[in-house]
């Protein structure tokens, strides 16, 4: 008679939780309105103020201290001058795992929007 087949050993369901308290991401967009708040546009401070604000972001964000995520940040500050703008992206998706946060400001000079994507890595 021949063995019964063994059971394959199940991979391990992913639980966790990534969703920080509402609190602390408030915390977050207060940051880049005190970084933005009476700044006026001019290209050049703009670009660097993008590079700015994208390691303020990741800093934040690695203080979450979330295992198994790889981050992509991404910054777009413009002028404001009654134009329109759209801002997409495609990516390959888990949505019972991955997520992501966005966050758009505007004053008299210019605009930002700023996006963490959170990609689970196994």
């Amino acid at each position: 008679m021949s063995e019964p087949l063994k059971d394959k050993p199940q991979k391990a369901e992913k639980k966790i939780k990534i969703h920080p308290e509402g609190s602390r991401a408030k915390e977050k967009t207060e940051e880049i309105t005190h970084y933005l708040r009476d700044m006026q546009y001019e290209p050049l401070h703009s670009r660097e103020m993008t590079l700015t604000l994208c390691e303020v972001i990741r800093t934040r964000v690695k203080e979450l201290m979330i295992p198994r995520y790889k981050t992509v940040i991404l910054v777009h500050i413009g002028q404001l001058n009654g134009q329109g703008m759209q801002i997409s992206s495609r990516c390959l998706w888990d949505p019972n795992f991955d997520t992501f946060v966005s966050h758009s400001f505007k004053n008299t000079s210019l605009f930002c929007s700023a996006t963490v994507y959170g990609i689970y890595f196994e």
